[in-house]
């Protein structure tokens, strides 16, 4: 796992330079050098997000992608599928905290990712609600820091290989901590119980932001491959053709209604622990549970250069 930041400061950047239309398109700016005779950090940014074929509004994940002269910052939220059965609109929740967390980093100035949670939460009025996931990395430092709530979550690939992860944070399976909206009735879980990580990153690594919609269908070590294995075909690939392949990749075993994928190994674990007898009885018919989890996907792959 990433390191646990257990001490976390309130702190602002006095030079703002907003410049999401490049962001957007993955160009991210370099950094200027901190180090004497140290290379300038370059970060190119993709992202893909699919959403699930029944849900009528489009996709109830959202995301940002913000960047400055010398940082980025990105998030992903996963909007609580079941307000659709009270005519709530299941994504109106996760696009509205990720726009006032946008808005915390690019108005505020923030760039503590568990201060930009907790102001996005108190400015977000619409019932409903999401998980959260959010990363700021500051170019001169190279530090990236993670703040989580929920079961998205941030992968670093290094060296072909998933060096650090963020671990789910649910109250039970497939119950993950969500932030709502309390005076429009929501429950919700306090935004200052998100995880909060750090980590140095190097050339080579891909830092790689993600809902559950990947993480469900996809094993560490398939995502770890795939990213290899399309930076490894073409040094002038695209990072947004990247985060499709991983799209793609998590749509087709999703569909998949043969497939083991992480979330059913994750089912049948939990009924073994729960149901004991019962487990029994389903080994003996040869039943388990298996396919792949049809779900928004949303991903955001960054690059460092």
């Amino acid at each position: 796992e990433f390191e646990k930041e257990v001490v976390m400061a309130m702190e602002t950047e006095a030079e703002i330079q907003i410049e999401n239309s490049q962001a957007e398109q993955g160009k991210v700016p370099t950094a200027k050098k901190d180090v004497e005779g140290e290379e300038p950090m370059v970060v190119r940014v993709g992202s893909i997000c699919i959403p699930h074929p029944g849900h009528k509004n489009g996709s109830e994940d959202a995301f940002f992608i913000s960047s400055t002269k010398d940082s980025f910052t990105f998030g992903v939220f996963d909007g609580v599928g079941g307000w659709s059965s009270e005519g709530v609109d299941s994504g109106e929740y996760s696009r509205e905290l990720a726009a006032q967390c946008k808005a915390a980093r690019e108005v505020q100035g923030m760039v503590d990712p568990g201060e930009m949670l907790q102001l996005g939460h108190q400015k977000t009025q619409v019932l409903g609600s999401c998980t959260a996931c959010l990363v700021h990395v500051n170019m001169s430092t190279r530090l990236a820091r993670i703040a989580n709530l929920g079961d998205s979550g941030v992968m670093l690939i290094r060296g072909g290989v998933v060096v650090q992860a963020t671990p789910p944070l649910q109250h039970q399976f497939n119950f993950p901590y969500q932030l709502g909206c309390a005076a429009k009735g929501a429950q919700t879980d306090s935004p200052e119980q998100a995880d909060q990580f750090k980590a140095t990153l190097q050339k080579g690594d891909v830092l790689l932001l993600a809902t559950d919609g990947l993480f469900d269908n996809c094993y560490a070590e398939e995502i770890a491959g795939t990213i290899t294995d399309f930076m490894n075909a073409d040094s002038t690939y695209e990072v947004e053709e990247l985060a499709a392949e991983l799209g793609k990749r998590a749509l087709d075993h999703a569909n998949d209604p043969t497939y083991n994928s992480p979330f059913a190994k994750a089912a049948t674990a939990n009924e073994v622990k729960e149901n004991p007898m019962s487990w029994i009885s389903k080994m003996v018919k040869t039943n388990r549970y298996v396919g792949g989890k049809v779900d928004d996907i949303t991903a955001i792959v960054c690059c460092i250069e």
